[in-house]
């Protein structure tokens, strides 16, 4: 069983890191009815492992080991609320973003150029079946070639 002060702790941070406003936010984002929530945090009802998993899952930074059993660090890493640095706080991480969308718009480049060429290629597959089935139609003497052993009627 869970030890609801953390659960307390938990959401005395998400609220101070503004990523919730109180715990009916917090209970709306869980997508859980507010009086459980409010009964697991003042120590009314214990909360199981499966609401654990379920806190984790929308807060992914929260350690469950900790939430269920204060094993380890309260969160696996920093929270990514609103009061957290920005891009523009660490010009090291404006040069990556920059790299980064650099090679995704010379991917994104390159794949227009590829369904370009795809696009002609198909084009003049059409033109060329086209014209071989127009020379058959208008010689049918002419004898189709042989694929695998069949038949390359049109």
């Amino acid at each position: 069983m869970a030890d609801n002060h953390r659960l307390r702790e938990l959401i005395t941070l998400l609220k101070a890191e503004k990523i919730i406003r109180n715990q009916e936010h917090f209970a709306e984002i869980l997508a859980t009815n507010r009086n459980l929530i409010s009964r697991y945090a003042t120590g009314r009802a214990e909360f199981s492992e499966r609401f654990a998993d379920k806190v984790c899952r929308v807060f992914t930074e929260v350690n469950k080991e900790w939430l269920l059993h204060g094993v380890g660090e309260k969160l696996l890493y920093p929270l990514q609320g609103k009061n957290k640095a920005t891009i523009a706080d660490k010009p090291e991480w404006c040069k990556r973003c920059k790299e980064l969308t650099e090679k995704l718009q010379s991917a994104s480049d390159d794949l227009i150029v590829c369904l370009k060429e795809k696009e002609m290629l198909r084009k003049k597959n059409e033109t060329l079946t086209d014209a071989i089935n127009r020379i058959y139609l208008e010689n049918p003497h002419l004898p189709r070639p042989q694929v695998g052993g069949k038949s390359k009627a049109g």
